[in-house]
């Protein structure tokens, strides 16, 4: 992504947009991630949510009031299996916007090189003009 590009969507995220393009591109990174993540774990706590609600909704069987011993704890939920794949897939898609973006800063550099070559190309190509003009005094 080009710089211009980065800021554009860190502005969409309401997310700072001064630095450079490495910052730039760490920042979106990280927020990235963090969307992805959230996502995931909204994804589980809905599931959870409706487990509960079909918990609820079924009849408790009536049983005869006895002394009890405190309850043990529940064990806390574990991951639904539509978690863990919406997890994943947002490490996967974390992963591919990475690869794209370094290919993307591969490409540029290259163009900044080749850039760069052409013009020392032109200033010797200038030089060897100025030295025949001077020779041809």
């Amino acid at each position: 992504m080009k710089v211009a590009e980065l800021r554009a969507e860190l502005s969409g995220r309401g997310a700072d947009t001064k630095g450079t393009k490495p910052v730039l591109l760490a920042r979106l990174k990280e927020i990235v991630a963090m969307e992805q993540l959230a996502a995931a774990e909204a994804a589980q706590a809905e599931q959870a949510e409706q487990e509960m609600m079909q918990q609820e909704a079924e009849p408790e069987p009536v049983e005869e009031v006895q002394p009890q011993e405190e309850p043990e704890p529940e064990p806390s939920p574990s991951p639904s299996p539509e978690a863990e794949v919406v997890q994943a897939e947002a490490v996967e898609a974390v992963e591919m916007d990475q690869q794209v973006m370094e290919e993307e800063e591969e490409e540029e550099e290259e163009e900044e090189k080749e850039e760069e070559e052409a013009h020392q190309e032109e200033e010797q190509v200038e030089e060897v003009r100025k030295r025949e003009s001077l020779l041809s005094l």
